[in-house]
């Protein structure tokens, strides 16, 4: 997993392995310290977090666990039933 912050200014990336341990280096861009999304999303199984910053404070955009208005489709489409049950159990 991946996470990217401050694409546009001073870009930082988070790595996770799949059992969501956070990794201790980066690819390219300096790793981010912030755990602000972890705290937001603790209570849930699967969600996206989007935040935002004006160098002043971190504010939050959205949290949401239905990406893309929920009209996102899983390529191959067979593999919905399947992340349906991991994300549900």
């Amino acid at each position: 997993m991946q996470l990217d912050s401050a694409r546009h200014t001073h870009h930082t990336r988070k790595l996770f392995d799949t059992d969501w341990n956070e990794q201790d280096f980066s690819i390219i861009y300096p790793r981010n310290a912030s755990r602000v999304a972890r705290r937001l999303s603790k209570p849930f199984s699967i969600v996206r977090i989007d935040l935002y910053s004006d160098n002043r404070r971190v504010l939050v955009g959205e949290i949401t666990n239905c990406s893309a208005n929920a009209g996102g489709f899983f390529l191959p489409r067979s593999a919905e039933a399947g992340a349906s049950r991991q994300m549900c159990a």
